[in-house]
């Protein structure tokens, strides 16, 4: 039996806007899979016209495009002449503005007839391309995740909707059909919300020297990953069991208008993050070179169904602290050419969180603003790279602060300056540390990566 796929009633809206232009598309399907079999569709993004003189990603990831530069577009005259790099390209940059729960889970493509029949080997490419993209990001893949992928086909002339999917874990697997049908009331959405301390020390040894300051990061924070896998969590100050369904709310017990209308659960979360979770045995001896300090806190935010269990819920929030990491990380050292070798010290601000509200929805979605960049850049990355038209006093800019001259001070002020977040000391005999306590003694976050550099 196929999967069952459920889009939101403003999606068949949004394709009726599309078939009015006149034009072919392809885009990224955003929404949320189950392992039941039941995959929820909130958004579709068209992918935008590509850019000429942009570079876009290399095979190796080390070469990404600039974020800012704008060109000519160099749109292919049909569809199956589609660029499936130019697509993975797009994925990247979307999977960032996510939060957790939500997740580029296909692809579509809007055409007439003709040119959609001679496009289906372009398409299963596309597809492809996408998920090796996306699963390059390895630090935010579940071992127990889905690995079907919907492929939506929209004929322009007739506005039928055909729905198949792919194992992308299988490069030789065939199409199977999938149920698409649309439901109302598809955005009943428990979000959860949290503020996590990060700190985070990687030493650079001779053995990892030689690597790009990026792969230096993914290889430090790699621990730190495994440890928030192994996390804790308290939904509203409450141990839960990780197999009942996370909404209790009484309405949901009702039947028929009532049921659709009650309002959805905003719950506050406390991540409890083992300190260690280092069993490697014998230490070992390496000369140390450098050493890249991540330090500060920052907001994660995840939305799920209202059929999520606490499980769900948990690992959703965990995927959006990783995937919003990481990403502040890529962006940064795509900022930054190189790190001065004379000098001995070095602080870089990551760019800070921001949300901004879904129209006619529960939902946010995410971007990061350096300190010189202008709100009008961020409202243009949502227009440009979710096809969604937000007005500055829809996205909220100030849940999150770059860090400041004084936060550096209070760090180097310290007698162990890789020990101290917001000025609260971790204490060796906690087994756990709560990020939350932290954030709520600190009215801003603070995000902030500093490298020092030794003199050998």
């Amino acid at each position: 039996m196929g999967r069952s796929v459920l889009a939101d009633e403003c999606i068949q809206q949004y394709i009726e806007q599309l078939i009015k232009t006149g034009q072919w598309y392809t885009g990224l399907v955003i929404g949320q899979q189950t392992a039941a079999g039941k995959d929820y569709i909130v958004r579709l993004v068209r992918t935008p016209d590509p850019v000429e003189d942009e570079a876009s990603e290399e095979e190796d990831g080390e070469e990404v495009e600039p974020r800012r530069q704008r060109s000519e577009s160099g749109r292919p005259g049909s569809l199956e002449l589609a660029d499936e790099k130019w697509a993975a390209t797009h994925t990247k940059q979307v999977i960032r503005m996510l939060p957790g729960g939500l997740d580029i889970i296909g692809i579509f493509a809007l055409a007439p007839p003709d040119m959609m029949s001679n496009a289906q080997t372009r398409l299963r490419q596309i597809l492809f391309a996408v998920h090796k993209n996306l699963s390059k990001n390895l630090l935010a893949t579940r071992d127990d995740e889905v690995t079907d992928r919907l492929v939506l086909q929209i004929c322009s002339v007739t506005r039928k909707v055909t729905c198949r999917t792919f194992d992308v874990a299988d490069n030789k697997s065939s199409a199977r059909p999938a149920e698409w049908r649309y439901q109302s009331h598809l955005d009943r959405w428990t979000r959860l919300s949290t503020r996590l301390a990060i700190n985070i020390s990687i030493p650079i040894t001779e053995k990892i020297k030689t690597h790009v300051m990026l792969k230096q990061i993914q290889l430090g924070i790699s621990s730190f990953c495994t440890s928030l896998s192994k996390a804790r969590m308290l939904i509203d100050n409450v141990v839960r069991d990780p197999s009942e369904t996370l909404e209790q709310s009484e309405t949901r017990k009702g039947k028929g208008k009532d049921r659709s209308s009650s309002a959805p659960q905003n719950l506050n979360v406390v991540v409890l993050v083992p300190l260690s979770t280092d069993d490697s045995g014998e230490p070992s001896v390496s000369k140390l070179k450098s050493l890249i300090a991540i330090k500060g806190q920052v907001v994660g935010r995840a939305f799920v169904n209202f059929r999520a269990t606490v499980a769900d819920a948990t690992e959703a929030l965990k995927t959006d602290i990783v995937r919003s990491l990481t990403s502040r990380c890529e962006l940064l050292c795509e900022d930054i050419d190189v790190i001065e070798a004379d000098s001995s010290k070095e602080l870089y601000n990551t760019p800070v969180r921001v949300f901004a509200h879904l129209p006619a929805s529960t939902l946010h979605f995410s971007d990061y603003m350096f300190q010189d960049e202008k709100t009008s850049e961020v409202v243009d990355r949502f227009k440009e790279l979710l096809d969604i038209d937000v007005e500055e006093k829809d996205i909220e800019f100030h849940c999150e602060r770059p860090g400041a001259e004084s936060d550096w001070l209070e760090q180097t002020s310290s007698e162990d300056t890789l020990l101290t977040v917001g000025g609260i000391t971790e204490k060796n005999t906690f087994k756990y540390y709560v990020g939350a306590v932290v954030a709520g003694l600190v009215a801003m976050v603070t995000a902030l990566l500093y490298v020092y550099v030794s003199a050998s």
